[in-house]
């Protein structure tokens, strides 16, 4: 572990940035002999795993017949960290399916004369993450959803003049506001040349973030330049339809503000997130807390009537449970918490679990193809290359020895071999390099075990 941070802002910080899965300095170590039999694929695994700490541990499975190729301590609960969003993500795709799409709505209390509507316009936020403004949600996640077309659905509709106010309705969550994400790493704006975000950074970091409402507007953030948060998101959700509907040439009298939406609204119009297959992508590949976080809220009040984290953690925790027969500690989206804890042989279990369900090609998909895209570009060039679809999970903390560093997933060996995998090194030396780096020894251990799987040749 590298020295403290001096402050608390930077603590929080390096919490942040572990929590998402930031990556190691450098390309992945040199790659260890290509295994050619199952004998010698063990005993190159226990000779990385050996080099980990005591409360190392790792499971790896032969999807064709479901043999344990294998086995070293994996039935410990260790800190999660980022991996905890597979458990989110499944559970989403499972409860709400792979196609589902969520709505944002403009709805109305008043009345229609001809091109004016007198009274007022709720903006309701269903929980898309990606709405935004237009070239905000188009950058940052390849959305469609933004205030742009609510205002010229509302505009074809012959709509002129709004006599009253708009409103934002960031009701569907008990418990908005959450953790910020400051950290910019490009110049501005954020999705200029060469920064690491969105599509034209292939997912490879998550963006910052503001406070998390259900309305999600440009992920809490007053502009696309900076990470400066939004003080009132509801309302700065609002003024930003406002601003919609004005460039659209309709009328707006009143001022913008926050309320619910009344049960008496009609709806006037809407736009829908990409589907949920998408939207797990979204949250793996880039390993986004925001996204995380906001989808266990989600999940909580489409199933149970609670949009909050202890609400959506008690569905993960069922739906994992129930399906599965698995029991992880869930008490985040994101596992940013230290009590979020699972084991190797769990994660393996919802991997092996997802492939034989409907949803598990997109839930595969949602993963970052090693060397690729999101979190685990650095095995660029190697033979893990194209071959595996990878999680990691990272977690530095300034005060507490409870570094941790983890990596799942699926890989397909040049010979053919379909494995599913979990790797967990809690407790191994960590030290954060500003702004984002990670150095730790584990990488090279973890990197020589992916190596190892995707280059049998057996």
């Amino acid at each position: 572990m590298g020295p403290a941070p001096r402050s608390r802002g930077l603590s929080l910080l390096v919490a942040a940035v572990g929590a998402v899965g930031a990556t190691a300095l450098g390309a992945p170590a040199n790659a260890v002999a290509a295994p050619s039999s199952e004998e010698q694929l063990r005993s190159t695994l226990a000779a990385q795993i050996a080099k980990g700490p005591s409360a190392a541990g790792a499971y790896v499975v032969d999807l064709s017949d479901g043999r344990v190729v294998f086995d070293d301590r994996s039935d410990r609960l260790r800190l999660s960290a980022s991996v905890t969003k597979l458990y989110t993500t499944s559970t989403a795709l499972i409860e709400l399916g792979s196609d589902t799409r969520l709505t944002t709505h403009v709805l109305g209390v008043g009345r229609r004369s001809g091109a004016t509507w007198s009274g007022d316009l709720y903006l309701r936020g269903a929980g898309d993450f990606t709405f935004g403004t237009a070239a905000f949600a188009r950058k940052a996640y390849g959305s469609d959803a933004s205030v742009e077309r609510l205002a010229a659905e509302l505009r074809r509709s012959g709509l002129r003049h709004v006599t009253g106010r708009v409103l934002g309705d960031a009701s569907l969550y008990r418990d908005n506001g959450g953790t910020e994400f400051p950290l910019v790493l490009c110049a501005d704006p954020l999705f200029g040349r060469g920064c690491p975000y969105g599509v034209a950074g292939a997912f490879e970091r998550p963006i910052p973030n503001g406070p998390r409402t259900p309305i999600g507007f440009n992920r809490g953030l007053r502009d696309a330049t900076s990470a400066a948060p939004q003080r009132r998101p509801a309302t700065f959700a609002a003024s930003g339809l406002t601003r919609a509907l004005r460039d659209a040439g309709i009328r707006v009298d009143g001022s913008a503000g926050t309320a619910r939406t009344p049960a008496r609204a009609r709806t006037l119009a809407s736009t829908r997130s990409p589907a949920f297959a998408r939207l797990a992508a979204l949250i793996n590949k880039p390993s986004d807390n925001y996204a995380a976080d906001a989808t266990l809220r989600l999940v909580g009040a489409r199933v149970a009537g609670d949009g909050s984290r202890a609400g959506g953690a008690r569905v993960v925790s069922r739906t994992i449970a129930d399906t599965f027969g698995l029991a992880p500690a869930i008490r985040s989206g994101s596992g940013e918490t230290l009590t979020d804890r699972t084991s190797p042989r769990q994660l393996v279990g919802l991997l092996r679990g997802m492939r034989e369900r409907p949803e598990g090609r997109a839930f595969a998909r949602s993963l970052s193809r090693a060397g690729r895209d999101g979190t685990l570009r650095r095995f660029a060039g190697t033979v893990a290359e194209g071959r595996c679809q990878l999680k990691d999970g990272t977690r530095v903390d300034a005060k507490q020895a409870n570094s941790t560093l983890n990596m799942t997933g699926y890989c397909t060996s040049v010979s053919g071999k379909r494995f599913a995998f979990a790797v967990m090194l809690n407790g191994m030396r960590m030290e954060f390099v500003p702004p984002d780096r990670i150095e730790s020894p584990a990488y090279a251990l973890q990197d020589r075990i992916v190596t190892a799987l995707a280059g049998y040749t057996g």
